[in-house]
């Protein structure tokens, strides 16, 4: 069929492709296209989860190296906790971590996001884990939930389930307990930037980015000063580890 029959003969609202193949499903791994590929964990099974930041996907390579979609449909979107991964949309998946259950934890960093992401490795649901959706940074000594996030990048769970977060912009790391759900700053200074925000936070101090920094070896974490920390990670006697 020519163009010009294939698109006469197209539904309202239908989609046909007319160049290109797109992203690409059941295929090896090494001849995939992929967008951005981010953060990545290792299954105990063996498969590999990648994060693919412009693909707005979370991927699996399975150990035959085949490539199989996780979750997302590759269109940018924000879709409400409790419903498949592999049906919802994702909005720029950003860093990946994976707590001793094998659930996976993801940031979203897309505007209107700023999102962090649990899917469960049972059921393979998607929960919201932290944010309320809102940019900016407070919520601290509430619940992470109604929590506001500002590009938010790093993401690590220890082995009593405590999720990190650290973000890039405010130049601090805060945990939400496993517990109560409760968020809170636990390492660097907390500062607001009321130009960026858009929740109901009001300026705490200054007008910049938050209060960064390289101080602080050989001292308290709580008290020390980062600067853009963007990935986090636990070895395995949970130390954790900052990309500064």
């Amino acid at each position: 069929m020519d163009l010009a029959g294939l698109l006469s003969a197209l539904p309202p609202g239908g989609i046909a492709t007319i160049a290109g193949f797109g992203y690409q499903d059941g295929i090896p791994a090494k001849e995939a296209d992929a967008g951005w590929p981010m953060g990545v964990v290792r299954r105990r099974d063996g498969d590999l989860i990648v994060n693919d930041y412009w693909g707005h996907r979370v991927w699996r390579i399975d150990r035959d190296g085949i490539l199989h979609t996780l979750a997302g449909d590759g269109i940018p979107g924000r879709d409400d906790s409790g419903i498949p991964a592999i049906e919802a949309r994702l909005n720029e998946p950003h860093d990946l971590s994976q707590d001793r259950h094998g659930n996976l934890y993801l940031s979203e960093l897309g505007r209107r996001s700023n999102l962090i992401r649990r899917i469960d490795y049972e059921t393979g649901i998607l929960t919201t884990v932290a944010g309320s959706g809102k940019v900016g940074r407070g919520g601290d000594g509430g619940p992470a939930l109604e929590a506001e996030l500002d590009c938010a990048c790093g993401v690590a769970v220890d082995e009593e389930g405590h999720v990190y977060i650290s973000s890039e912009w405010s130049n601090n790391i805060r945990r939400v307990d496993a517990h109560t759900g409760i968020i809170e700053t636990v390492y660097g200074h907390t500062a607001r930037h009321y130009t960026s925000e858009l929740g109901n936070s009001r300026p705490m101090s200054g007008s910049g980015l938050g209060l960064g920094g390289y101080h602080g070896d050989g001292g308290q974490a709580s008290e020390a000063g980062f600067f853009h920390p963007e990935h986090l990670a636990f070895d395995s006697k949970y130390n954790m580890y900052v990309c500064d």
